[in-house]
């Protein structure tokens, strides 16, 4: 397996403000476009939802579990909660 980039900046759209990714949170995005669970623009998305739910300036691998998890299991109408029960700890643990 490459080795993980030790961290990235990304400016998070309309907040005005910039987050730095752990390695480890750089490399969990280029698993998910690898593994095929994300193309480059849901990517992109996640990138911009990170930007979203980091709390500080520095965003780990657990505010990109939250927010793939937000893009990737929309809870909706549309019935995915069972998606989270069922997939949560093989996916995001």
């Amino acid at each position: 397996m490459p080795e993980s980039p030790s961290s990235s900046s990304l400016h998070a759209p309309g907040s005005g403000r910039r987050v730095q990714l752990t390695g480890r949170a750089v490399r969990f995005v280029q698993l998910l476009v690898e593994l095929g669970h994300a193309d480059t623009e849901t990517a992109n998305q996640i990138l911009v939802g990170i930007g979203q739910v980091a709390q500080g300036p520095v965003a780990d691998l657990d505010d990109v579990r939250r927010a793939a998890a937000i893009l990737l299991f929309p809870t909706d109408e549309l019935g995915y909660d069972h998606l989270l029960a069922e997939d949560w700890a093989l996916l995001f643990s």
